[in-house]
Parts: C-alpha cells; sequence; structure tokens
C-alpha cells in the first residue's frame, strides 16, 4: 500500500466521491473491518458512533468532526441502545486524473448490506496514489464549538452530490473547503500550540513518578485527545526525542543514580525502574551509556573509593 503524500494547503483540491446523511440505530446499523482507500470525514449531527482500530477505540457524538485515514484498519459501530445521525464523505484531497477512481457505493457500501465480517482487501486500489494534508492527525477527532454553519454546508454538500452535475463537483470543493478553512481557523485560535506544549510538559510529569511502572505511550496519547502518530510528532518536534526515547533515557537516568548507591542488585534496579526483562534492560543500558550496568556500577564504586590527590 502506498504511504499518504502530504501537500500543501495552497494545493488542495478535493474531490468528492460520496455524500449521504446516515441514521441508525445499534440493532440496524454495520460497517465491518475494513480498510479505505480515500479519506472517509464524519460530521456527527446527533446519538453516539464508536469508531474502532486495531489498536484503539473512540466515541463520536454530536458536533464532532472525525477523518479517518486511508488503509487504516478499522469498523464502526453504534452502543448497544443508543442511535445516531452523522453526515458522510469519502473524498481525496487533490484530483488526480491519472489516479483509479471507484465508486464509493460499490467499493463501500455493498461489504456493509452483506455484513460481511471483514471486507476484501482490492489490491488495484491499495496501490492507488492517495494526497492528504499535514493536519489529517489533528482532525482525526475534533469537537466543534458552533455546529450549525455546518449543518448547513454539509446538507449543500450532500445535495449537490445527488444532481451529479459538473457544476455540482466544483460547488461541493468549494463549500469543503470553506468547511476545512474555518475548522483549521478554529483549531489555531483556540491555541492549539499551547494545548500540545501542555501534553508534553503532562507526559514528562507523568513519566517521572510512574516510570518504574508499564506504561502504555499511545494510550496516554489518545488520552490526550491526540493519535500516537501525531503525539509523537509534535513530542519530538519540541523536545528531539520521541515519547519512548524520553521515557528511556529517564528510566537510565534513575538506573546510574541507584547503580551509584551500590545497594541494590542489577535485577532489582531493573524491576525499579521499570523493567521486568534484566537481559533486555542489560541490552539497552549498554546500548545508552556505553557499558554494562555491572561495569558503570564498579566503575562508581572505584571513583569513590580513589584517595583524592593533596592540593598543592
Amino acid at each position: 500500500m502506498n504511504a499518504v503524500q502530504n501537500l500543501d494547503l495552497l494545493k488542495l483540491s478535493p474531490y468528492i466521491r460520496y455524500a449521504n446523511r446516515i441514521s441508525g440505530t445499534a440493532a440496524d446499523y454495520y460497517v465491518p473491518w475494513r480498510i479505505i482507500y480515500d479519506f472517509e470525514v464524519i460530521f456527527m449531527v446527533e446519538g453516539e458512533l464508536e469508531v474502532v482500530c486495531k489498536d484503539k477505540k473512540y466515541l463520536l457524538e454530536a458536533g464532532d468532526f472525525h477523518l479517518m485515514r486511508p488503509f487504516v484498519e478499522h469498523r464502526r459501530r453504534i452502543p448497544e441502545g443508543k442511535s445516531c445521525t452523522y453526515y458522510n464523505l469519502h473524498l481525496d484531497f487533490y484530483y488526480d486524473a491519472d489516479n483509479e477512481n471507484f465508486q464509493a457505493e460499490e467499493v463501500y457500501c455493498v461489504p456493509c448490506e452483506l455484513k460481511v465480517e471483514k471486507a476484501e482487501v482490492l489490491d488495484r486500489l491499495a496501490d492507488r496514489t492517495v494526497y492528504g494534508m499535514s493536519d489529517t492527525d489533528r482532525l482525526e477527532k475534533y469537537r466543534i464549538e458552533d455546529p450549525v454553519p455546518y449543518l448547513e454546508r454539509f446538507e449543500t454538500i450532500r445535495r449537490e452530490y445527488n444532481r451529479q452535475g459538473r457544476m455540482s463537483l466544483l460547488r461541493m470543493r468549494g463549500v469543503f473547503l470553506e468547511i476545512l478553512s474555518d475548522l483549521l481557523e478554529e483549531m489555531e485560535k483556540n491555541g492549539e500550540e499551547l494545548q500540545e506544549e501542555d501534553v508534553i510538559v503532562s507526559f514528562m510529569r507523568y513519566s517521572m513518578e510512574h516510570y518504574n511502572e508499564d506504561i502504555n505511550i499511545a494510550a496516554l496519547a489518545r488520552e490526550y485527545g491526540f493519535s500516537p502518530n501525531y503525539f509523537r510528532k509534535v513530542f519530538k518536534t519540541a523536545t528531539q526525542l520521541t515519547p519512548r526515547e524520553y521515557l528511556l533515557h529517564y528510566r537510565i537516568e534513575q538506573a546510574k543514580r541507584l547503580l551509584h548507591f551500590n545497594r541494590y542488585a542489577v535485577s532489582e534496579i531493573a524491576y525499579m525502574v521499570g523493567y521486568n526483562d534484566i537481559n533486555y534492560f542489560c541490552k539497552v543500558f549498554k546500548k545508552e551509556v556505553g557499558c554494562s550496568p555491572t561495569q558503570y556500577a564498579q566503575a562508581e564504586a572505584d571513583r569513590k573509593e580513589a584517595p583524592e590527590l593533596p592540593e598543592n
């Protein structure tokens, strides 16, 4: 499968291949495990809808904007006893006449109607070139402050799609660019960068307080409201380290401190800094410090026992 190629905002030229307003209940709504071959937008009108991926899940509610990236295995379901209504779009962020086009109804809707457990991966579409933009991770789930103007715009896109005229394609493109522009402007106005700084500090503090525990960085990222990939990106931009590298570095520094006092066995120290596997701990320590934990502890002991030279 091809990687998504991100474009500058000024080069976006959205092509909307499908638009609909969908309502359902837990009893009659069905989306199988699948991948998609373009971007999918959901704008929640009312109710609840759960998005389930292999490594995470999250709940969409009224006013939420959701963007699913291509080639991510996922499914959707409505929680038991609930219902929902949402607008649904499938699109490419850039129209490439040389790229293979397809009918979304055939590719996406039919497996839902047949209620297959897992939709077949279509090789002819898995290798198509997909264009996106760099901010798509932030739009995976975003709560819009005032959803009313967006309701009107999504309804306009749905009507134009049903007309199926050449001018309708142009109108849908224009309205979607308005939606995208207002979304990004709202996120910028609300201080998204400051929020990112707060999350980075929060993760650092959490690492310091829980470094001796099993820390699920992906789960923490989702608690902060970020996708794991986006959290990794903003953390590395700010610190020059990935979250995992930061946690590893902090754990090794704590291990060095404990080895300095020479009160614990290496196996105990490994457990005290969050490693249940002593062999893995020793491997990580040597890669980070340049010597084994035992060698480091001996060097610290020798240094403490060395007599101080008299001053001249």
